[in-house]
Parts: C-alpha cells; structure tokens; sequence
C-alpha cells in the first residue's frame, strides 16, 4: 500500500548548534512531495542530524524502521565543520546528509525508483531555500 509521503526532521544536537536548515528543507520536500501526489512503501523519514561535539555527546549513525512504514536515520555531520560553514556551505552539508541517509534506506524498504524521487525534491528544496535567504 502507498501512502502520502513526508519527511521529517528533528535532531540530536549539543550547544550553539543551528540546525535550522534541515527542518527547512524537510518542510519543502515534503511540498513538492505532497503537490506531486507522491507516495512510497514508507510513509515518512524522521531525520535527526547528529550535530554534537564530540567531548560531550557520540552516537554513531543508525537506520531503524518503524511498524507504522516509517524510517528513523540518524547522520553524524561533523561538529567543528558545521560550526565554522557558512550559510551556504551548511546547506550544502545539509543536502549531502539528507542524500546518503536516503541512499542508505534498503531497497526493500524504499524502492530505487523512489529514492531517486525523493532526491530531485530534496534538490529543489536546496534551491527553493537558497532563492528564499539570497
């Protein structure tokens, strides 16, 4: 069965740390997613990017699906590097960790065709969000 598609962020974070840009871009993928009518085996992804300092907090990536058809994946991004990036640079990172996390889904799970759906909207997320703070 095929249901409405959306994606979800949320995080695990550890102090000063702005993850603004990935409940950004989760909320734009899940538009286009929606005004396509697109559905998937799952019925979301919960993504948590895990942006923590290393001398307070490690978790190590995880994939982890759900009874209900959803996927929970976690993604270290680097603490110091995120800090330091610019604007531009953080979506960048943003974007490439959303990708892999999608990419590491099984295929059983979401199907090839479905995430390479779910990757042209996370690109047209990446622009609607850079024309929107340009």
């Amino acid at each position: 069965m095929k249901n409405t598609f959306e994606l979800i962020s949320s995080g695990i974070f550890t102090y000063h740390t702005d993850a603004k840009l990935f409940f950004e871009l989760a909320k734009e993928v899940t538009t286009f997613a929606k005004g396509d009518g697109f559905s998937a085996s799952l019925i979301s992804i919960v993504f948590f990017p895990i942006i923590c300092d290393p001398a307070v907090f490690r978790r190590p990536d995880y994939i982890s699906y759900k009874r209900d058809g959803s996927a929970f994946i976690g993604r270290n991004i680097d603490f110091s590097l995120w800090r330091s990036a610019r604007r531009k640079t953080q979506k960048e990172l943003a974007q490439n960790l959303v990708s892999e996390g999608i990419m590491a889904i099984r295929d059983h799970k979401l199907p090839p065709a479905d995430k390479l759906m779910l990757l042209v909207y996370l690109d047209m997320a990446g622009r609607a969000i850079g024309l929107k703070h340009s």
